[in-house]
This record gives structure tokens, sequence and C-alpha cells, in this order.
């Protein structure tokens, strides 16, 4: 049953530091029964998946926790498991490392492999998760799909500038539509309650004559529907 499940712990202490990347790999694969010839090979395909090609001879003692990341995602994948859980496996990897683990992990599930990825960050779920779970203290606030949690979110918030910024004072917002100044820079930010989609805004702001030069997400949805259901006031 061991053999069926890979597992990605949040910290980094769990490897053999005196020694390299390539032999702690070599060594976890024979713990998990594979055969010495096919240890090494799978240690050297899985060190170029994760990017540590050109690591894999150095110590893991001087890996950064980014690295060290990385080489707990190939420990959790050499033994080609079935089951896959991962608890904050981008922790410590900038968003191009984020991104290559996430391709892999999901090239994993397209193949059938099962998944259960724990994480605080909330924002990489858009687009990548199936279905969502938001615990607190022991007990389930929400289960369902990502769009569901987004539906969530009472309130949302997007930074605005605009190329006519004097202009926006005299704007003329409907319900669900606020807007709150940001005199440090000139932006403003656009509140809108969930029954109002982005498009009906910001073609509400066009027929205000306001030029809209850029719009950013202020607060994630899925952080702002988090906030929601954890908070005494959201929690059910």
């Amino acid at each position: 049953i061991r053999s069926r499940i890979g597992w990605v712990p949040s910290v980094d202490r769990s490897f053999y530091l005196r020694v390299s990347g390539l032999e702690n790999l070599l060594f976890f694969a024979r713990m998990y029964g594979v055969t010495k010839s096919r240890a090494r090979r799978r240690a050297v395909e899985l060190l170029d998946a994760v990017g540590l090609s050109d690591h894999g001879s150095k110590r893991a003692g001087l890996y950064s926790h980014g690295m060290l990341k990385r080489l707990a995602v190939a420990r959790a994948l050499i033994s080609e498991p079935d089951v896959l859980l991962l608890d904050e496996a981008t922790h410590d990897l900038d968003p191009l490392g984020s991104a290559e683990i996430r391709s892999l992990v999901s090239n994993i599930a397209s193949q059938g492999g099962a998944i259960v990825w724990a994480t605080q960050r909330l924002a990489e779920l858009r687009d990548f998760a199936d279905r969502v779970t938001v615990l607190q203290d022991g007990l389930t606030r929400f289960a369902g799909s990502v769009p569901e949690l987004i539906s969530r979110a009472a309130l949302r918030s997007f930074r605005l500038r605009f190329a006519n910024p004097l202009s926006v004072g005299g704007a003329s917002m409907p319900p669900g539509m606020e807007f709150e100044s940001l005199a440090a820079d000139d932006s403003v930010l656009l509140h809108l309650s969930a029954e109002v989609s982005l498009g009906e805004a910001l073609d509400h702001i066009r027929q205000q004559g306001l030029v809209l030069v850029s719009c950013t997400e202020a607060t994630s949805e899925v952080e702002t529907a988090f906030l929601e259901l954890t908070t005494k006031e959201g929690a059910r």
C-alpha cells in the first residue's frame, strides 16, 4: 500500500543532508522496493522533471528551500504512485517553479492518479483543482467546485487606473458597484457584489465616459470566499 502512495511534506527536514539529491532519491527508491537499476533511471528522470538535473550531485544540505521542495516532489513520484498527497507543495517556490510543479501534478491526474493538494496559497486553486474542501478547526466549511467556492464571495475588488482619474468622482454607480479612491497612486478600487459581473461593471464605466487604462484583481475571489466561509460571520 505504501508503494502506491506518494507524499510531499510541508517541511524540508526529511532528507539526508550530507549526501546528494540523487543519492537521497536512490535511498528512498530502494525503501519503496524499486530495483537498483530502475531506481537510478527513475531518479535521473525525476531530477530532470523537477528542474534539478544540474544539481543531482550536490549535497542536499546545500540546497535552497525551493530546491528541497522540488526534491520532495521527485521523491513522492519515485514509485509512480496511484495516490499523491501534497502539503504546501509550492511553498518556497517562485511563480515559474510553482507552475512547473502544478503542471507535473496535473499530468499525473490526467493519467488517472488521485491527487490531494493541501495549500494556503488559495489563488493557485483557480483552473487547477477539480474539487475544493475548506477546513477550519477540524470542521468542513465548504466542499464543492472552484466556481461554487467563488460564488460564496459576497464582495470582489479590482484595482482600476483611468486616463482621466479626476472624472471618477462624478461617476454615477448603480447598486452593487462602488468606487473607493486610493490617493497614494491615483488608482481606485472597484467593489462588486456577487450579483454584478466584472463585464457589466466595465461596460457601465465606459458609458460614464471614463477611459480605463488597466484593471487588475485586488483580492482573489477564492481568497474572498475563503474569508467569508471561515470568519465567525461567514462560518456555517
